[in-house]
């Protein structure tokens, strides 16, 4: 028997209150939901923003630092040569001058940092003195180092070869001043011999990781020492062509450059990169050097991927446990209400 009150009309005016409200309840859960989406995506943007600023921060100082100790090493061996070639004439004129020479060039190159050997050319491209004795009186006068400043001969240029392979097996450059005879002549040059390993342990010294490259190239885009060292950059490699980073650098004109991208010897992986140019103001230098500190993309936000896969996932399960026991209690509101 129907009473009035389970009349369908009475029924079905309040269902529709219920139906409303359910459908605000709905309407909340999902506003709820857009909003911490919403939210994890921004905190998870401005997280890769923020990192890669600091990777790019620390990039940055390494280079700076590295450039800047190769620059005080460049001064100390300038001020050096710079004496030597001054001196060298007057004290080849000296009947124990050859003599004072060699051990003057033997004692000074221990006390420069960076530095492998001292030596004395004559104007023919002879070694007449020398810290190693080994190289006293071969010619070097086909040498690249050599010929540029025959060619283009500057008292007050600060001569930096490319990278080559010495007499001596080293790979490495060679700095040099011009020697002036009693007339102005041209009369030789005075060379020092950078220590690569020294170089090297400059890198190193830096604790940048071993997912952080450094890198030294000279002007001229010949890489000279990479670590640590990959297969696919080999001392000697020429990086001065188009799509290497190098290349990008040089024609900016910056001093310094901060750069992503990808070049022919990352295997396609895109990297970020700072830059440096070596150009000393305090004197002048025939090509500058260039310092680099590089990390690729992928390895710098690994973390971080990770963490915006965590979230996703807890995400993910937190709307599926809200849509199914909002959907739950729904259900057994409206079977409550029908009884």
């Amino acid at each position: 028997m129907t009473t009035p009150d389970d009349s369908p009309a009475d029924k079905d005016s309040a269902a529709k209150p219920r139906q409303r409200g359910q459908r605000l309840q709905w309407l909340a859960l999902l506003l709820a939901l857009l909003l911490l989406g919403a939210q994890i995506a921004f905190d998870q943007f401005t997280a890769r923003k923020q990192l890669l600023a600091e990777t790019s921060s620390r990039l940055e100082n390494h280079s700076m630092v590295v450039t800047e100790a190769l620059e005080r090493r460049l001064r100390s061996m300038n001020a050096v040569l710079d004496k030597l070639r001054k001196s060298i004439p007057d004290q080849l004129s000296q009947a124990r001058g050859l003599a004072e020479l060699t051990d003057d060039l033997s004692a000074l190159t221990p006390a420069l940092n960076g530095v492998r050997t001292l030596t004395y050319f004559d104007a023919k491209g002879t070694v007449v003195a020398s810290s190693r004795a080994e190289l006293v009186g071969k010619n070097f006068a086909g040498r690249p180092y050599f010929q540029d400043v025959v060619h283009q001969p500057n008292a007050d240029t600060l001569y930096l070869s490319e990278p080559f392979v010495t007499a001596l097996g080293a790979f490495t450059i060679t700095v040099s001043r011009v020697v002036e005879g009693p007339g102005g002549e041209f009369a030789g040059i005075v060379t020092a011999t950078m220590d690569n390993e020294s170089v090297s342990a400059l890198l190193r010294s830096m604790h940048a990781g071993p997912e952080t490259t450094l890198s030294v190239v000279h002007g001229k885009g010949k890489l000279l020492i990479l670590t640590p060292e990959r297969s696919a950059s080999p001392p000697g490699l020429t990086v001065a062509a188009p799509g290497y980073f190098f290349e990008q650098h040089m024609k900016s004109g910056e001093k310094a450059s901060l750069m992503t991208g990808t070049s022919p010897i990352t295997a396609g992986k895109e990297r970020l990169i700072s830059m440096r140019t070596l150009q000393s103001e305090t004197f002048a230098m025939s090509a500058p050097l260039v310092v680099a500190a590089a990390r690729d993309i992928d390895e710098i936000l690994a973390p971080w991927q990770t963490q915006a896969y965590t979230r996703i996932v807890i995400f993910a399960l937190v709307s599926a446990a809200c849509i199914l026991l909002l959907a739950l209690q729904q259900r057994r509101q409206n079977a409550f209400d029908r009884q």
